[in-house]
């Protein structure tokens, strides 16, 4: 094997780990902001899920409301 076949391999060797390291390190950071991201949707239901038991809390009170408003009506009407 001669000196230049063997400065070859360890020129492409080393041009090799030059393009392999930075791809291991975009696949660690997309893996992460995977799990990030599915994190964050399982969040968002959570709040969505809540603003429906809101909403339906502030019809209720709405309704009391409106009760209540009638009654003062009716009293202030005596």
């Amino acid at each position: 094997m001669t000196y230049e076949i063997l400065i070859g391999l360890l020129a492409l060797i080393g041009m090799l780990a030059g393009v392999v390291s930075p791809l291991l390190k975009l696949n660690a950071a997309i893996t992460k902001l995977q799990i990030t991201v599915d994190a964050l949707n399982d969040t968002v239901k959570e709040l969505r899920q809540q603003i429906g038991n809101h909403t339906g809390e502030l019809a209720d009170v709405k309704a009391q409301l409106a009760d209540h408003e009638a009654r003062l009506k009716a009293l202030e009407r005596k």
